[in-house]
């Protein structure tokens, strides 16, 4: 058990490095494929044994010990040699071992139990499943050759609130796709979100599962193994997103709505079984929509051309913009200005350090001046002592000891002083270093904040769409839900409760009234911006947004038709 415990911690000791070493990576490289096998070889790492045996160390410690062990015994009365014996730390040893094996095995035995209930849980539920249609399956056969796939896998369609899914059984892979979630998405969105699972097909990432069972169930305890899953489903994610992107480069936005139309469509539910890899996993899910609605993002640093010729794609056929060129102005000046501050800053510490050898020559100077003087008036004191004059002696020695006394403390004050100077100066030089470090920082910070605005507000509008429509729909179920109970006691002939809950639907009519007017201020504002707008593309766009909340305007109209009627 403790060579077992040994070879688990030198794993995770080398997988860490690994992983620092991969994360390191992914801030150089954005290209989730590579990031994504070189997460899974740290998963393998942490159960496979390393290719240096260390066979020769262990021969050496256990042989050592032996004449030792030897000699002390036989020094030892016969009643002292069964004392000598380590049965006590052996008997503790091996319970502590035993104790740790049970507890490893069990929690093994125990998470593979709960992954295998609720795969079938899940594989009851499938049987439910009906075939996919005609049209749907010639879709997906159409959307599978561009990906490599020689054939579309076979494909169920659930009545189930279930996200889009690749379940990869022993059988092969099974791709699950909601009935619900179908009805709501256009053809674009569908195209988009089968195009992903497929990727996930074509990658063999269900076989990537089969691997994270093994390991997490081998190493349940180690929280390195947790982590280490999770970076890697993230980039498996992140891959398929750019297939998807790759296949359809110009359905950022119908991919981004339908990743936000799955989480709305998903709210509430349960948790997917093992062997399972969908499209939306909801602790990323802003980082992918920011990925997906910025396109630039997903291509940097493929080689140190590509940031150039994508800058030369964007700006050359804009027309001239002065605004933005005297801004790449001023940020080549501060870098510049930046990089003489740097300079200037180094050429100062270099002076500093001249000053500091210079006043350390001259103290040495003054010392050995000093030195020379004393040992002229030590020998003029021997010469007084020879000529026998003692008192002119004793009071020349009197005089030198004073001398020597004042020109040490002299000496000590101008050291502390120089220090003193020295460490102020240190100071300042770091205090400015790191003032010329922030201001870069900052420069760095406001040019990664103007890339992503763009992203970020969409993605935000994205968010913000969704709450409103949850709390539309929560309205709306608590009207029908009072419209019922209503009904309910009038036929019981219960008035004044009926009529409370009048006046509660009354309440609940008006405040999908305020959320009707507030969509046609929304409405009047966008045409305003449209009648003066001049750009096709900024027009397009508005009349998609004026689109969208016109049929979000009818639908709650509708609604409250039916609401007055009831």
């Amino acid at each position: 058990m403790n060579a077992l415990l040994e070879f688990v911690a030198w794993n995770s000791l080398v997988a860490v490095v690994l992983a620092f070493l991969v994360v390191l990576a992914g801030r150089v490289w954005n290209r989730p494929e590579l990031l994504h096998l070189l997460w899974l070889v740290v998963l393998v790492k942490l159960v496979t044994p390393g290719v240096v045996q260390w066979a020769a160390l262990p021969d050496v410690i256990g042989a050592a010990p032996q004449p030792l062990a030897v000699a002390v015994v036989d020094t030892l009365p016969p009643d002292e040699m069964l004392a000598a014996v380590p049965v006590v730390e052996h008997a503790h040893t091996w319970g502590w071992t035993q104790t740790s094996a049970t507890i490893w095995i069990g929690g093994s035995a125990l998470l593979l139990m709960l992954v295998l209930g609720r795969c079938v849980r899940f594989a009851r539920a499938m049987r439910s499943a009906t075939p996919a249609g005609r049209e749907l399956s010639c879709r997906i056969g159409r959307l599978a050759g561009p990906l490599g796939l020689g054939s579309s896998p076979r494909t169920l369609v659930i009545e189930a609130t279930v996200p889009p899914m690749v379940w990869g059984g022993v059988r092969g892979s099974t791709l699950v796709l909601p009935a619900g979630l179908l009805d709501k998405l256009d053809d674009d969105e569908i195209d988009t979100l089968i195009t992903h699972e497929l990727a996930h097909v074509k990658r063999r990432d269900p076989w990537v599962r089969w691997v994270e069972l093994v390991v997490t169930g081998a190493l349940w305890w180690n929280p390195l193994v947790w982590w280490v899953r999770k970076r890697l489903r993230h980039a498996e994610e992140q891959a398929c997103d750019r297939r998807v992107l790759e296949a359809f480069p110009h359905a950022h936005r119908a991919y981004a709505d339908g990743i936000v139309k799955t989480v709305e469509f998903l709210a509430g539910s349960g948790r997917t079984p093992q062997f399972v890899t969908g499209a939306v996993g909801t602790r990323h899910i802003k980082e992918r929509l920011i990925m997906i609605l910025n396109p630039s993002s997903n291509r940097r640093f493929r080689h140190p051309l590509v940031p150039a010729l994508l800058l030369a794609i964007l700006v050359l056929p804009v027309v001239p913009g002065f605004a933005e060129r005297d801004d790449r102005d001023a940020e080549e000046a501060r870098a510049e200005l930046l990089a003489l501050q740097r300079e200037a800053l180094e050429l100062e510490q270099r002076l500093q350090q001249i000053k500091v050898e210079q006043d350390q020559l001259r103290m040495r100077l003054g010392e050995t001046h000093s030195r020379a003087e004393a040992v002229e008036a030590r020998r003029q004191v021997e010469e007084l002592r020879r000529r026998g004059k003692v008192a002119e002696a004793a009071e020349v020695e009197a005089k030198l000891a004073q001398v020597e006394m004042e020109r040490a403390r002299e000496l000590a004050l101008q050291a502390e002083l120089m220090d003193r100077d020295r460490r102020m100066r240190d100071a300042e030089l770091e205090m400015r270093e790191t003032l010329i470090e922030y201001e870069r920082a900052l420069a760095e910070h406001k040019r990664a904040l103007a890339e992503e605005s763009v992203a970020h507000h969409e993605a935000q509008e994205m968010y913000e769409r969704a709450l409103r429509k949850q709390h539309q729909d929560q309205v709306h179920a608590e009207l029908d839900e009072l419209a019922s109970r209503y009904e309910e006691l009038r036929e019981a002939g219960r008035e004044e409760e009926a009529d409370e809950l009048a006046i509660m639907m009354e309440k609940l009519h008006l405040r999908r009234q305020a959320v009707s007017l507030q969509v046609r201020a929304q409405l009047d504002e966008l045409h305003m911006v449209l009648e003066q707008s001049d750009d096709d593309e900024d027009r397009d766009a508005l009349k998609r947004k004026i689109e969208t909340l016109t049929k979000k305007l009818q639908e709650l109209e509708r609604r409250e038709e039916r609401g007055r009627v009831r």
